[in-house]
């Protein structure tokens, strides 16, 4: 005869258990049986609940029903994320809603915590990843998820290009070791943030992760690109706890270096000039590996490298290598994202042998080609339409296929729009012959902004005079195969120096685009704006594709990130 073993328990032991619980699961509970439901409905159980700030905050609408104020905000969770993520000047990080409203903080700058670095979202937007510095030896890698829960793990040196894997599990990093080279990381967040696990001891500058699958691939000593199997390191005990004794830590990483070498499959030991490779997971096709190699039969032009760009089909229960493309060949610095549904490319290329901030001056052309099926066949998109977005809308006809000065790009989530950002010359000046690497930050903004400091009788007096730099954003609608372009801009530092010189592997875990793809986020400062009735200060704006003009969501802002779809 069954007994119910948990009916000879008191209602305060009952009580007990039930606090150990969430929301969702404490109003399952409440579904289950009268007792259940008159225990789990006690208002002590949810305004203990409600005292949690969540990352995603809604108004308190419910006159102190602690339990409706959760349910609310729990099945809220549970819809599709659409919010903001922003750093403000003073390193605060914080939230916001598409339209500047129900801000949060996520985490606050002090005398402790003054250095907040890199927020990313997590694959469903539940969660936010960041650094912050505590001195110069001693890093804090954070995860704050959607119930404001943070998890902390000290690290020796600062990681960077953080990048989850699908599942929300686990993230990937780079960071140097000791005197070693930049070394790639993995770690999980499955109960605290476990102890990185060293996946490559060699150089490591730009990988993507499969989409499906616990694999990864790597730019990896400046000459190798290689497919990562990932399996062993996430099912072994290498992802444990960090109270580990000495020898165990030795022979674990001793350890992680063998399995390493054991888990590798190399594509190229010519890999191609300092460009991000690409996991492209089809359901229909498969999972597919995009990257350059090295073309050694071509010879150099003006001292710029010849590279091929490959597609190779990965076969990721064996492990292998069944097929590889040729999508043709290019010379200096390359950027290209091919759409998950392998209908479109972008290809950016850039006159240059540097690889540091990218010069203005150097000659760049965007091309977008359209795919067949079988990705054997490819053509160039011809653009017949340009609008203008901006003080006197207009639209031209026009027949553009190359576009210059193109320094950036990223894809929207439906795939069918690209948000290219341009940043070109005006004219030859002396200022702007200089390389960007060279100078100081201070001396990009104040070149960007047409501000020259002068000497005069032992001081300095600033002058403004006319830019020599033209930015702002285009969108291209592939199927209208139209253009619009948006206001001429003034981009925040954080964004010239951090993000743009390696764009290509940043927006594999930062997007502009709003889930919806009928916006875009930015931070920086409009020209003449108070012309057309625009705020003039530095702040985070949203660009919705159709209207005119963006609206200014928060000042004092730094960098800015959309959530995922």
């Amino acid at each position: 005869m069954f007994s119910d073993n948990f009916q000879l328990l008191s209602d305060e032991l009952v009580v007990y258990i039930f606090k150990q619980l969430d929301s969702f699961s404490l109003f399952q509970c409440s579904q289950t049986c009268r007792r259940w439901r008159r225990l789990a409905t006690e208002n002590r159980l949810w305004e203990r609940l409600s005292q949690r700030i969540p990352l995603l905050r809604v108004e308190e609408l419910f006159q102190g029903d602690h339990r409706k104020a959760c349910l609310h905000r729990v099945f809220q969770q549970r819809l599709p994320v659409n919010r903001i993520l922003a750093t403000l000047k003073d390193s605060t990080i914080v939230t916001c809603n598409p339209d500047g409203t129900d801000i949060h903080i996520v985490a606050k700058a002090s005398s402790q915590e003054n250095n907040f670095k890199q927020p990313c979202w997590d694959p469903f937007g539940k969660s936010i990843l960041f650094t912050y510095f505590q001195s110069f030896a001693s890093h804090i890698c954070v995860v704050v998820d959607s119930n404001g829960k943070r998890k902390e793990l000290a690290i020796s040196t600062p990681p960077f290009y953080y990048l989850w894997f699908s599942d929300g599990n686990y993230f990937t990093f780079i960071a140097e070791h000791g005197a070693a080279p930049l070394c790639l990381y993995l770690s999980s967040v499955l109960d605290e943030i476990a102890l990185p696990v060293e996946l490559c001891t060699l150089n490591t500058f730009f990988f993507d992760t499969c989409s499906h699958e616990d694999y990864l691939v790597a730019h990896i000593n400046g000459d190798t690109i290689a497919l990562l199997n990932l399996k062993s390191f996430i099912s072994s005990k290498h992802l444990s706890h960090q109270e580990m004794n000495i020898r165990e830590t030795a022979e674990y990483e001793q350890c992680s270096k063998e399995e390493a070498k054991q888990s590798q499959v190399i594509l190229t030991h010519r890999a191609g000039y300092f460009a991000a490779p690409q996991w492209i997971s089809n359901t229909e096709h498969g999972d597919f590996i995009l990257y350059l190699e090295r073309d050694d039969n071509i010879p150099s032009v003006e001292g710029l490298q010849a590279d091929r760009l490959l597609l190779s089909k990965v076969n990721v229960a064996l492990m292998n290598i069944e097929y590889t493309l040729e999508l043709g060949s290019y010379f200096g610095r390359k950027a290209f994202h091919m759409t998950s549904h392998m209908k479109y490319i972008s290809i950016l290329e850039e006159s240059t042998t540097q690889v540091a901030l990218p010069n203005v001056q150097n000659p760049t052309t965007l091309q977008v080609y359209q795919l067949d099926n079988n990705c054997w066949n490819w053509e160039p998109i011809v653009f017949t339409q340009e609008y203008s977005i901006w003080n006197e809308p207009s639209m031209e006809f026009v027949s553009i296929q190359y576009f210059q000065g193109v320094r950036a790009f990223q894809w929207s989530p439906d795939h069918e729009k690209l948000l290219c950002l341009v940043i070109q010359s005006l004219g030859e000046s002396h200022d702007i012959r200089e390389t960007l690497s060279d100078m100081s930050t201070e001396r990009i903004i104040t070149i960007i902004r047409g501000v020259v400091e002068e000497e005069e009788g032992g001081g300095r007096r600033r002058r403004r005079r006319r830019r020599k730099w033209e930015s702002y954003f285009l969108v291209l609608d592939i199927p209208k195969r139209s253009i619009y372009r948006y206001s001429n801009l003034i981009l925040s530092c954080t964004f010239v120096c951090n993000f743009l010189p390696f764009f290509d592997q940043f927006i594999k875990s930062q997007t502009f685009w709003s889930p919806h793809s009928d916006a875009f986020c930015y931070v920086g400062q409009h020209e003449n704006a108070s012309r057309y009735g625009i705020e003039e200060e530095q702040g985070l704006f949203v660009q919705y594709l159709d209207q005119s003009p963006p609206k200014l969501l928060l000042r004092n802002v730094e960098y800015a990130t959309w959530s995922p779809l």
